[in-house]
């Protein structure tokens, strides 16, 4: 999500982004799509996570932080162009879901 979205189709996660930015309270926003995607990434991280921390996706509170850094990734890279330490990033916060303690 972090690497792959933001740079799909040559960066349109960031022109939705814009898009979203200039909707004001009384445009009558819907959250119904995103709430749908988190509750079905949800089930996809109840697969792969290990029991001692499926904690983390009680109330897709984990996929809402996931989709909220997708957005910041795409405006980075809408803004600079590839981030040079997204993988990095994804390899260590996969450690920290998976409660892996890498030394280097």
């Amino acid at each position: 999500m972090w690497c792959e979205i933001p740079e799909k189709d040559n960066g349109f996660h960031y022109n939705l982004i814009q898009a979203l930015g200039t909707l004001k309270p009384t445009d009558n926003y819907s959250r119904d799509l995103l709430i749908e995607l988190e509750r079905r990434l949800s089930a996809l991280l109840r697969t792969c996570l290990p029991e001692s921390r499926l904690f983390m996706i009680k109330d897709d509170r984990l996929a809402h932080l996931l989709f909220m850094g997708t957005d910041g990734f795409a405006m980075g890279f809408g803004i600079v162009g590839p981030s040079r330490r997204s993988s990095a990033i994804v390899e260590d916060f996969c450690d920290i879901l998976l409660n892996v303690d890498r030394k280097t």
